[in-house]
């Protein structure tokens, strides 16, 4: 899951910043991830999160979903805001992810409340300015962890538990 809406208007004229850049690099991971490893992933693209409005809400799954993962995050870590069960956090925890803390984003308007979602971010810095940009090494190595994460739980359960502020 990713968002397409941004602050800045997107300008692309370094390949590890730009205007925008910060909101747009979960939408190229998530869509990367879907064409190499089309079994696990699939790709939800939302709109209006920047308003905090956003197009989540209207998600209907057309099948059962084990666990949601958005991918709209600055830094090294993950949140859930209320939205993962403990179990998949502990295991989020032994695959090397940090747990963070985060005040809102598109998991958050999901009204699909049968499985747990968590946010992780992807390297990013400087959100919503002209400056924004990420760091390759540790795109890098979120990604390991999702993807050594996703083949160890793809076929693993994690129920929605309702605890959090949402």
């Amino acid at each position: 899951m990713a968002h397409i809406d941004t602050v800045q208007a997107p300008r692309y004229d370094n390949p590890y910043s730009g205007a925008g850049f910060d909101d747009r690099l979960g939408v190229y991971v998530a869509h990367t991830l879907a064409g190499l490893y089309p079994r696990w992933f699939d790709v939800l693209l939302t709109d209006y999160e920047e308003s905090l409005q956003s197009t989540a809400r209207y998600f209907v799954p057309s099948h059962c979903y084990r666990w949601i993962a958005e991918l709209d995050r600055e830094g090294e870590d993950f949140v859930e805001y209320g939205t993962a069960s403990p179990d998949m956090i502990g295991a989020m925890l032994a695959f090397g992810f940090t747990y963070g803390r985060g005040s809102y984003s598109d998991i958050c308007d999901m009204k699909y409340f049968h499985t747990s979602k968590v946010n992780i971010g992807m390297g990013t810095y400087s959100g919503h300015s002209v400056n924004s940009g990420y760091r390759p090494e540790v795109l890098y190595r979120q990604l390991s962890r999702l993807l050594e994460f996703t083949q160890y739980n793809a076929d693993r359960v994690f129920p929605h538990i309702c605890r959090g502020m949402w």
